[in-house]
């Protein structure tokens, strides 16, 4: 069997499998089962390495209708007999300083040719440079063990220019932070408009929508729903909010956002504690996974909380013409 493997790969190399393969690449719409399709190759693709990330049809849909992204900056490569091979996605954020255009790494099926997944991710990346002229184009990996995607990404002409290092708390072992300048509790339907008006103010997480219906969608369509949001207020101002999600890593619950009002950072290591005993109430035992943003004071704090680092999120940005 290994005679006849090592035959393959020199008689019929990725250049030959395409030829006999045909392949069809379609761009994103809507109510197609697009979102399946999405999900089950990003889970198939991330198996290899060992226990991580995964993600829901629905959660892909969610987010699509927030955003109302491109359908030309989201693709897809199949069989000639409708098999997925593999797909790639674009997003763009706009801040009050700067537009960045971010480019997700190809994600492919263990039988996709490399061939294929160098085309998605070529013409895609000279698509977005014809569309966002402007724009700083930036790829993001979740963690730093994707030694393969890493690679990829730096071969394709862009340069490591930030690590997120993300902590991982045990919160059964979170005391209670003495304090009497803030109050919480849980948000509700009724709080969109304050959750909104919160986001607008902070300049981090601000960015990460294009305008204020994206924002309002989000909540509104995903994190509301779920019932695990906190609001952390300074008399009747809302100053921070945050929710965790389970889920997303199969080893662990993640920070789905935190938003924070200028002037109030101590807010956030209140907000941090109260998710802690959220989920506690909710009786969910895996690690609580979170980034510190860079900021000394909170890496800090964290460490204090017992915060042990478990992995690096990592940002590339194009650096070659």
């Amino acid at each position: 069997m290994l005679l006849l493997s090592i035959l393959k790969d020199y008689l019929y190399p990725d250049s030959m499998i395409v030829m006999f393969m045909k392949v069809q690449y379609t761009f994103y719409k809507p109510k197609k089962g697009l979102e399946e399709i999405q999900a089950t190759i990003y889970n198939e693709a991330l198996r290899k390495y060992g226990k991580g990330v995964t993600v829901t049809a629905e959660q892909i849909k969610q987010r699509y209708d927030s955003e109302k992204p491109d359908p030309k900056g989201i693709r897809y490569a199949f069989k000639d007999d409708d098999t997925p091979l593999a797909y790639i996605q674009t997003r763009v954020t706009e801040g009050d300083d700067e537009k960045r255009t971010y480019i997700g790494y190809p994600w492919v099926i263990n039988e996709c040719p490399l061939e294929v997944q160098e085309k998605l991710f070529d013409e895609m990346l000279k698509y977005i440079k014809t569309r966002d002229t402007n724009s700083k184009i930036v790829m993001g990996l979740l963690r730093d063990s994707w030694i393969d995607a890493i690679e990829f990404t730096k071969s394709k002409g862009f340069m490591l220019v930030d690590e997120n290092p993300q902590y991982s708390i045990d919160v059964s072992k979170v005391n209670n932070v003495e304090q009497t300048k803030y109050l919480s509790r849980k948000a509700t339907e009724d709080d969109l408009n304050i959750m909104v008006d919160l986001i607008k103010s902070d300049p981090i997480a601000n960015k990460f929508f294009p305008n204020d219906e994206a924002i309002s969608g989000y909540f509104k369509n995903s994190v509301l729903p779920d019932g695990h949001t906190i609001l952390i207020f300074c008399e009747d101002q809302l100053v921070s909010s945050g929710a965790p999600l389970k889920g997303f890593f199969q080893d662990g619950v993640i920070l789905r956002f935190s938003s924070l009002r200028p002037k109030f950072e101590d807010a956030w290591n209140i907000l941090i504690v109260e998710i802690c005993k959220h989920m506690c109430k909710e009786n969910w035992q895996e690690p609580f996974f979170i980034s510190t943003r860079g900021s000394d004071e909170r890496e800090e704090f964290i460490k204090n909380l017992g915060g042990i680092k478990d992995h690096t999120m990592l940002l590339f940005e194009l650096t070659a013409p």
